[in-house]
């Protein structure tokens, strides 16, 4: 696995070391006429560490271990 992938891989945060992750989803728009006629939605998984909050996105396509 590349170092951009660090913490699905190890399970640890990439910043301080922490154990506690927790996933998550976030969805976005390609822009304003994207936005406006609801077309182009991307979809992104999330690992974000519960002590410094530091947060990993993913293309949804990817595997996201549960």
């Amino acid at each position: 696995s590349t170092e951009a992938q660090q913490m699905k891989r190890t399970g640890k945060c990439t910043k301080c070391g922490c154990a506690e992750l927790v996933g998550g989803e976030l969805r976005g728009a390609g822009g304003f006429l994207s936005a406006w006629f609801d077309i182009a939605m991307r979809r992104f998984k999330t690992i974000s560490c519960k002590r410094c909050g530091f947060t990993e996105f993913y293309s949804s396509d990817d595997h996201f271990p549960s």
